[in-house]
C-alpha cells in the first residue's frame, strides 16, 4: 500500500510585540488556507480548508555594532483548528498539537 501525503499552507500573521532593552515577547495569531492531498492504492483525496493558530514568540536582540544586531527567537503555536488527512479509513497525517520554530535573523536600524 502506497501512502503519500502533502500538507501545504498559506499563512498570514498578526504579531504585536513588547520590546525591552534586549529581550522581546510577542503574541501571535495566524490563519490561512491549508491544502491537503493524499494518495494511496485505493483513493485520492484533495481538500483546501481554513486553519488558525495562536501562540507566542520570545527572543533576544544581540547587538553587533550600533546599527546591526542578531535576532534569536522561539515561536510556540497551538492549532485552533486541528486538521487531518484520512486515507483508506485510517489517519495518514494530522496537525501536531504544538508547533515550535527557532528563528535566527539580522536586525538593521537606519
Amino acid at each position: 500500500m502506497l501512502r503519500f501525503v502533502v500538507p501545504e499552507g498559506r499563512l498570514a500573521e498578526i504579531v504585536p510585540c513588547y520590546h525591552g532593552s534586549a529581550a522581546f515577547a510577542c503574541v501571535m495569531l495566524a490563519g490561512g488556507a491549508i491544502r491537503r492531498e493524499g494518495v494511496s492504492d485505493a483513493e485520492f483525496t484533495h481538500t483546501t480548508t481554513f486553519y488558525a493558530m495562536a501562540g507566542g514568540r520570545g527572543g533576544v536582540e544581540i547587538p553587533i555594532v550600533s546599527v546591526l544586531a542578531v535576532l534569536l527567537a522561539v515561536d510556540v503555536l497551538i492549532p485552533l483548528t486541528p486538521k487531518a488527512i484520512v486515507l483508506e479509513g485510517g489517519e495518514a497525517w494530522s496537525s501536531p498539537p504544538v508547533g515550535l520554530a527557532l528563528n535566527i535573523g539580522a536586525l538593521a536600524r537606519f
